[in-house]
């Protein structure tokens, strides 16, 4: 199991006892966006509504504006190799609140990324191929099929996504994460640093993680 290098300079020491907001605020460092509380050009349908677990309004220096919500979780177990492991699927909102288009890049390595429930427990993510939209909100997993596929092969090669989302559009994705010995509670989330992109990855009461996944880059 390899794991991936720049994941260690995010976390920074684990057992310091600032560290949880010792990862934050090193993220923080990159930010040159601020959080905006206007009312969404989209308003929010009541189905849409009920899975989101957090949302954020990020405004360049331009007041270019771009909106991320986040879900909650769904998922269940992985039976593979003789153990026992899980899955959750998460999809995000990307609304942009712009007049100008953006390039959205989603990109995941095959490395996995260490987490704090046991020295041997780590996460890995990748984006399904699958679309999701509005319609499959209440659809089991979100709608993202052929799992046991996924989680069997896909982590075996880099994924990445990347698409262009046009003024006053919402796009819509998901991702796929399988934790390993790092069952629990399990929250997730994409915040914007900068123009640089990161998962944030929260188990039970444990420090979050920060994972680099990308990049958000208005079209001039």
């Amino acid at each position: 199991m390899r794991f991936y290098p720049y994941l260690f300079l995010l976390l920074g020491c684990t057992n310091a006892p600032n560290s949880k907001s010792g990862i934050i605020d090193l993220a923080n460092s990159h930010n040159h966006l601020k959080s905006n509380d206007s009312t969404p050009i989209i308003k929010l349908a009541i189905a849409k509504k009920k899975w989101i677990d957090t949302e954020e309004r990020f405004t360049d220096s331009l007041g270019r504006v771009v909106s991320i919500y986040n879900s909650y979780p769904r998922g269940g177990g992985y039976q593979h190799s003789n153990q026992q492991d899980g899955y959750r699927i998460f999809w995000t909102s990307i609304v942009n609140e712009s007049a100008t288009p953006l390039k959205l890049t989603v990109a995941f390595p095959v490395d996995s990324f260490p987490t704090f429930t046991s020295p041997t427990a780590y996460i890995k993510a990748l984006v399904p191929p699958n679309t999701m939209s509005m319609e499959k909100l209440e659809q089991f997993d979100f709608g993202v099929t052929n799992i046991k596929s996924l989680l069997d092969h896909g982590f075996k090669k880099p994924s990445t996504l990347q698409v262009t989302v046009n003024p006053n559009e919402e796009y819509f994705y998901h991702t796929l994460f399988l934790f390993h010995e790092s069952e629990g509670r399990t929250r997730s989330a994409l915040v914007l640093k900068g123009q640089e992109l990161f998962y944030r990855i929260s188990i039970d009461s444990y420090p979050p993680l920060l994972i680099p996944c990308g990049r958000i880059e208005f079209i001039q």
